[in-house]
């Protein structure tokens, strides 16, 4: 399966979901030779504490420095000859990720879901299946409830599947 899809972006935080999804995206980028952005996003509601600038101030920075540190992580699980990018990005996780991949230019997003799309629209936000539904890219969600994440792949869309193609 070599070259099917040459620019994979990736969404990633501390989920484990997430880390399946680093799997899965490891295992086709290796297969494709494709390459790789990793991106995560810093939540905008998080930045909003209270307290004023100064406390805003101190919590996107250390929010910065985690979200550097995860994607240097995150990073360090590709195989050497995989090129990979990182991208910190800080606004709505959808909106972001779905920005990120039009000015990538991504051929497939992989991003981790919880399989209960109910529970995960509730305590997400919907983020994987906002995604999913106006991403302009085929998507391939991984989810987290006991599956093998170098094997199973628990959901895929296509723009042409009916999903709104990005028309959102």
């Amino acid at each position: 399966m070599k070259n099917v899809f040459k620019r994979i972006l990736v969404a990633v935080d501390q989920s484990e979901a997430a880390s399946w999804a680093v799997n899965v995206a490891r295992s086709m980028a290796d297969d494709m030779e494709a390459e790789v952005l990793l991106v995560h996003v810093m939540n905008r509601l998080a930045l909003q504490p209270n307290g004023g600038a100064a406390t805003r101030a101190k919590l996107a920075a250390n929010l910065k420095r985690k979200g550097r540190a995860l994607l240097r992580r995150t990073h360090a699980r590709f195989s050497p000859g995989v090129k990979v990018s990182e991208l910190l990005r800080e606004g709505s996780p959808a909106d972001e990720i779905l920005a990120s991949a039009v000015d990538w230019d991504a051929q497939l997003i992989i991003i981790g879901a919880f399989s209960n799309r109910r529970l995960a629209h509730l305590m997400l936000g919907g983020t994987a299946e906002t995604v999913a539904r106006r991403a302009q890219c085929p998507v391939v969600t991984v989810g987290d409830e006991g599956i093998n994440p170098d094997t199973q792949v628990q959901d895929t869309r296509m723009p042409s599947e009916g999903n709104g193609g990005g028309s959102q």
